[in-house]
């Protein structure tokens, strides 16, 4: 009797934990629980890939706000809502061009911003404080200019730099104490990289920094982001580059 006691006890304790955990991240109407702004870091996606960069870009670009389901999928029946419209973000489009860039070709964001809308904005458009296509994107920039990434790694001494190497746990640490929050951080392996870790030398792997995630609720506050298994393809190693711009 004492066991079977015990195991009811375990099994509600293990599912109001659950509750009250999920709940952080949830809001009833929606078919998603939180948001991922997510900051791609350019010099890193442009050593892969072939850019046409604005002239005097030096910070973080937004890659996308993105709805998610706890504990990090993607939403897939969001309703239905009116094609993307340019005219629509005519109020914001100076802006757009400079924090939302298409790095692959700078003079031609409007397919970025496209596709971001119909995979990720029209879910987005559930949240009251979203509602439109203008609202979308008006509060990307808004949520990017709140967190003021490169600025803030700054002041706590952390600057891109070539060749040199910045230590994970230092990163991570560094962005819950400037963010009291859980932040994410994607790395992009380097050829370096690979013929160390075909070696184990596993102590040496480098990556470059790709992106940073932060999480918010529907309200549009900064949360915890929650745990997830490491990406083989995006996880960073103990030590990174954060490299400059050309």
């Amino acid at each position: 009797m004492m066991m079977y006691t015990w195991y009811i006890q375990a099994v509600l304790f293990t599912t109001i934990f659950a509750t009250l955990l999920h709940s952080g991240y949830s809001q009833e109407g929606d078919d998603w629980n939180y948001l991922v702004l997510t900051l791609s870091w350019p010099p890193t996606y442009c050593s892969k890939v072939e850019c046409k960069l604005p002239p005097r870009m030096n910070d973080f670009n937004i890659h996308g706000l993105w709805p998610s389901v706890w504990p990090g999928k993607q939403p897939t029946n969001c309703s239905a809502h009116p094609n993307f419209d340019i005219d629509k973000l005519w109020d914001i489009r100076g802006q757009l061009d400079s924090e939302w860039v298409n790095l692959k070709d700078y003079q031609n964001p409007i397919p970025f911003w496209e596709h971001e809308w119909y995979k990720h904005g029209q879910c987005a458009t559930e949240d009251s404080l979203i509602s439109d296509e203008l609202g979308y994107f008006n509060t990307s920039l808004i949520l990017r200019d709140k967190i003021d990434l490169l600025n803030t790694l700054n002041t706590y001494g952390i600057q891109p730099a070539n060749n040199q190497l910045l230590g994970r746990i230092e990163l991570l640490n560094t962005l819950r104490q400037a963010y009291n929050a859980r932040v994410l951080v994607t790395c992009q392996k380097t050829p370096k990289y690979e013929r160390r870790r075909r070696h184990h030398h596993r102590h040496n792997q480098l990556a470059l920094l790709s992106e940073v995630r932060f999480c918010f609720n529907p309200q549009l506050e900064l949360i915890d982001c929650p745990m997830q298994e490491e990406d083989n393809n995006t996880e960073c190693p103990l030590w990174i580059e954060f490299p400059e711009f050309n």
